[in-house]
């Protein structure tokens, strides 16, 4: 029990290190100021063309971050492929794992602090976009109007739930794409190589669409459809799609974790 004890006590301490970077860091400030941007990018076009100029089909604060996730899934992606490869390609070529690794911990231990870390981080991107969609809404429409996603037409606080519930859904999808990057870092050995690839799968995984067949086994069509499809496809459909993001998570995190415990950590 003392021992199992000291192992999870060993975890948070990582978890705890790599959050605080996390939370402090330029990077994430530079997304912040990223998304905020955009947005109003999105409202200058939607105030000139309408909904055709723009994602937005609701002139609403209300509905303005929930019509946005899925159009950012090049910016959120990427930004996910440059924070794994800051937490393990970068971690090596600059040394810096050496701070970590002063404490005694297992590789074993050290792996589930990353992936620990990307599940947070996928939260805190949609947490972010989610509350700047909310800022830049208010700023320009106000809190008038309803929430208008898919065929779901609501407002008040039932909104804010469904906009978050959402966001988990979208969190998890993008957790998957996190544990594919983290897999594909082991074989990358810089920064740039890390998002460029990211970028890639990103761009050609969209192509998918086209092939209704598979398309649904696709982890960048669950980047895509999945926050939406919880609300409007069947439990049969949906439990299908969480199982496939699910087998994705698994697989590139044993994967990822054999291939790290045979890797030669020398700096």
């Amino acid at each position: 029990m003392y021992g199992e004890e000291a192992r999870m006590k060993k975890i948070r301490t990582l978890l705890a290190f790599e959050g605080r970077r996390m939370l402090t860091s330029k990077s994430t400030l530079i997304y912040v100021i990223i998304y905020f941007i955009s947005y109003i990018i999105s409202v200058i076009f939607f105030q000139l063309y309408g909904s055709d100029g723009s994602v937005l089909t609701e002139a609403s604060a209300q509905s303005f971050p929930i019509q946005h996730l899925q159009a950012g899934i090049l910016f959120t992606g990427t930004f996910i492929a440059i924070y794994v490869a800051q937490i393990t390609r970068q971690e090596r070529t600059q040394s810096t794992i050496k701070l970590i690794l002063l404490r005694p911990v297992s590789r074993l231990q050290y792996y589930i602090s990353k992936i620990l870390s990307i599940a947070f981080f996928s939260m805190l991107l949609t947490l972010i976009q989610i509350t700047v969609g909310y800022l830049v809404g208010m700023l320009f429409f106000g809190w008038h109007g309803t929430l208008v996603f898919g065929d779901i037409v609501t407002s008040g606080l039932t909104g804010v739930g469904i906009t978050f519930l959402s966001g988990v859904a979208f969190a998890f999808a993008y957790f998957a794409f996190g544990m594919l990057m983290m897999l594909l870092s082991e074989f990358l050995p810089r920064l740039i190589d890390c998002a460029a690839v990211g970028i890639v799968i990103l761009l050609i995984g969209q192509y998918a669409e086209v092939l209704p067949s598979i398309r649904p086994y696709v982890l960048v069509h669950q980047m895509l459809f999945f926050h939406q499809d919880i609300f409007e496809m069947s439990a049969v459909y949906n439990l299908r799609s969480a199982i496939v993001i699910l087998a994705y998570c698994l697989a590139c995190s044993f994967a990822g974790y054999y291939v790290f415990r045979h890797e030669d950590l020398s700096v």
